[in-house]
């Protein structure tokens, strides 16, 4: 091939044909590439034409065969990235695909954050509706209950020299801080009020009475509220809460009314102790009473509060009866205060906030569907359950993956089912069938990994099926030791088997949640035993483990007589 010239000793033709070409590539190596390819090309035809042929003439012809400048760039261009090497290629799609997949998670996720809850029922008011059986306000223990909490005075706050509250001092003074002796009595009086009633020494007997004192007007209020036969309270969130979402509901109550059962409780053990037992009656039916309005509330909380406290003046009555044989006259009175109902828990305010939680989580499509709402997570601490915020990111990439709406309802909506069919059967039947619900529970949340939202918010509820059932068999327990104790007041001696008590001391035989017929009862010379088989659903033989229906042993029977002696923590 002959000396190729410059570019720039080309016909001007040619030249800007050239540079016209080279304007339409971008890339800076591809265009210095092409400049340099058809400079040698149109040199090398320029050098091979005759020397008598028209310069400029010749120019126009290869030009003009040479073709459209914009059509000659494509070709060059894809010519171009068919030769490109292989890993310039995945190196390009690659960072193509990122940018992509970026775009849409950036489209994605604005639309997500625009999107906003469409708060469409009241759950509070379906709530509140839902509490409120159809009585007037007249009969309603509510006001008495709320009253009582105000008056309560827990045994930190007592001023022992008193008899009185210690925060309640003249405005513009300091409270006293107490005395070491003070500290200790108090702490000594805080373990006595929430252990089981029984012998005191004298030292803890005077700091107990000094509570109960300060106590009473509280306790009459608490007598009040168990002579109404209603109990509905008007469900609110805290005056700070930014949402009012049912996980935020207040129950300030419950717990200050199950401590001042625990005033009760010594009260009944020092009626006993003296011979009142009319006194020993009355307090025994407030208790039972407050447990039954708990009983029925709509939450789980309020219900396992109230089955403790049956529980608990259950257990207060076996070791007062235990240690005081009573004349038949005041078996019967007894046993007139046991009341014959005892409701197993139910779902129904955990199933309105699961309702009430969708609405605040999810859009509404109009259509019963919709996503999740980034941010949502962060509302969970106000009702305690986030202890740190999740970063925008986090929220973003939880609402990409959950569920869509109407698959999380319709999960949440299969769990109230399933709960109910088996809060519905008792622990020895669902043993029985082979039904577990934390099975089904542990399993369902494998296969919708998703919806973590279903595994965030879905209660324990086995286990307080089983507390429930497990407080039915002590109610049950006592209503039949009260009737053997007055058999043997009438006859002189217990009867061989329970049948011998029906209709006369019981209307039927108490069966047991956790076996597969009666409360076991075994007469032992001139006592007896009575025991029910436990989480193991095996019969032990009345071997006695206080843990097995407090959910901590699966070994050994739970047995209700004889109790086991009042141990001190």
């Amino acid at each position: 091939m002959a000396n190729q010239p410059d570019s720039q000793e080309l016909p001007e033709l040619i030249q800007q044909y050239i540079t016209n070409l080279a304007k339409r590539i971008r890339n800076r190596h591809m265009r210095r590439d092409v400049v340099a390819e058809l400079s040698a090309h149109f040199a090398d035809a320029l050098t091979e034409a005759p020397k008598d042929v028209d310069r400029d003439q010749l120019a126009a012809s290869l030009v003009g065969d040479f073709g459209d400048a914009k059509t000659l760039r494509l070709l060059i261009k894809r010519a171009k990235k068919r030769c490109r090497p292989l890993w310039v290629k995945f190196v390009i799609r690659t960072c193509q695909s990122i940018l992509i997949l970026l775009f849409i998670f950036v489209a994605y996720g604005a639309w997500l954050l625009t999107g906003k809850p469409t708060i469409s029922v009241d759950y509070f008011a379906k709530l509140n509706d839902y509490a409120r059986p159809v009585a007037d306000e007249s009969l309603n223990a509510a006001p008495y209950y709320r009253k009582a909490t105000e008056l309560y005075i827990r045994p930190s706050d007592m001023d022992l020299k008193n008899a009185r509250k210690r925060a309640e001092v003249p405005s513009g003074r300091k409270r006293k801080k107490p005395s070491r002796q003070e500290a200790m009595e108090l702490m000594i009086l805080a373990n006595l009020a929430k252990s089981p009633a029984g012998p005191v020494k004298p030292a803890e007997r005077q700091l107990l009475n000094k509570w109960i004192q300060a106590n009473l007007p509280a306790i009459e209020q608490l007598y009040l509220g168990t002579a109404k036969p209603h109990c509905w309270f008007r469900y609110g969130v805290h005056s700070e809460a930014k949402e009012s979402m049912l996980i935020h509901a207040l129950l300030p109550y419950v717990g200050r009314l199950r401590e001042i059962t625990n005033a009760l409780r010594w009260q009944m053990q020092f009626s006993a102790e003296k011979g009142d037992w009319d006194s020993v009656i009355a307090d025994l039916r407030s208790a039972k009473k407050l447990a039954r309005h708990f009983m029925h509330g709509p939450f789980l909380i309020e219900q396992v509060v109230g089955i403790s406290v049956d529980t608990q003046a259950n257990k207060q009555l076996i070791h007062l009866l235990r240690s005081s044989p009573l004349p038949p006259a005041t078996l019967q009175r007894l046993a007139q205060s046991l009341p014959l109902d005892y409701p197993i828990v139910s779902m129904d305010g955990e199933s309105l906030t699961h309702m009430d939680l969708i609405q605040w989580f999810f859009t509404d499509d109009g259509s019963g569907d919709g996503h999740m709402i980034p941010g949502t997570i962060s509302m969970l601490r106000a009702a305690g359950m986030e202890s740190s915020p999740p970063t925008i990111f986090e929220e973003v990439g939880m609402a990409m993956v959950h569920s869509s709406r109407r698959d999380t309802a319709a999960l949440f909506e299969q769990w109230v089912q399933r709960a109910r069919q088996y809060c519905s059967s008792t622990p020895y039947q669902n043993h029985i069938s082979g039904y577990s619900l934390s099975v089904w529970a542990e399993k369902t949340m494998k296969e919708n990994r998703r919806t973590f939202l279903f595994t965030m918010f879905i209660p324990a509820l086995e286990r307080a099926a089983w507390i429930s059932y497990a407080g039915q068999a002590e109610h049950l327990a006592t209503a039949t030791i009260v009737a053997l104790l007055r058999y043997k007041a009438e006859h002189g001696q217990f009867p061989q088997t329970l049948d011998e008590l029906v209709p006369q001391y019981l209307k039927v035989i108490p069966d047991d949640p956790f076996g597969p017929g009666p409360l076991t009862y075994k007469r032992q010379g001139d006592d007896f035993i009575l025991y029910s088989w436990g989480l193991n659903f095996e019969d032990h033989g009345g071997q006695h483990n206080k843990q097995t229906l407090t959910m901590k042993s699966e070994s050994g029977d739970y047995v209700f007589w004889p109790p086991e002696p009042v141990e001190r923590p």
